[in-house]
């Protein structure tokens, strides 16, 4: 498979590969360097295991990582609806786009309409979570894991960015105060509360105009 994630950013012992079909962890002995990068294609030597849900190719001492070929195209991203079912795209680099409908500490949620997905930012990645509030559009991408089960019993599914780059915020636009006022001219007063909106028409036949006021 090509390598999505190396070394580091989402474990000090863990990088991602994915091929045409899917995406999954490779889970090293602990100190071992696989000198793998971003785009290489690996052959794993390895057993199949399975840790809170998700599984992993687990590689033993007496097993080796050999790297085929080197500086590849970085795959892109499968772009996906926040209502996904995750299970199908497990150890994948997928994109979504969505507005912030929940925040706090280094995970947010995310929707586009069809539900919600779960982002959260590992401490190993380095990245500066961006401030961010309810109603921000964001675009993120990252690979899907699971980490055992939520309090309701259902899979508990994370998307995880890999770089700072895998993380754009743009803020919600603030309503216009402009909305309902009316610019000086515009309207005479009428007490303190109370301002008479016109709308002007053309008359067909003669070419005047007549005024429609309204009383706020």
């Amino acid at each position: 498979g090509l390598v999505t994630v190396e070394q580091g950013p989402l474990g000090e012992d863990v990088f991602y590969i994915e091929d045409d079909f899917a995406g999954i962890k490779v889970d090293l002995p602990k100190g071992f360097s696989s000198g793998v990068n971003l785009g290489d294609k690996v052959m794993v030597g390895c057993t199949l295991e399975e840790s809170r849900g998700e599984k992993y190719i687990k590689v033993g001492k007496e097993d080796s990582v050999s790297i085929l070929e080197t500086n590849l195209a970085c795959r892109a991203p499968s772009k996906i609806a926040t209502g996904e079912r995750l299970d199908d795209w497990e150890g994948m680099l997928v994109g979504v786009e969505g507005k912030v409908v929940e925040t706090s500490g280094d995970t947010f949620y995310l929707s586009d309409g069809s539900g919600r997905v779960k982002v959260y930012i590992k401490e190993s990645t380095g990245i500066d979570k961006p401030p961010m509030k309810r109603g921000d559009a964001v675009r993120t991408v990252g690979i899907i894991s699971q980490w055992g089960q939520n309090k309701d019993g259902s899979d508990n599914y994370r998307l995880l960015p890999r770089y700072t780059e895998d993380l754009v915020v743009f803020p919600k636009e603030e309503e216009s105060e402009k909305d309902g006022k009316v610019e000086d001219g515009d309207a005479n007063e009428v007490g303190d509360n109370s301002r008479i909106l016109g709308v002007a028409d053309i008359l067909p036949e003669t070419g005047g105009t007549f005024l429609t006021s309204y009383f706020i």
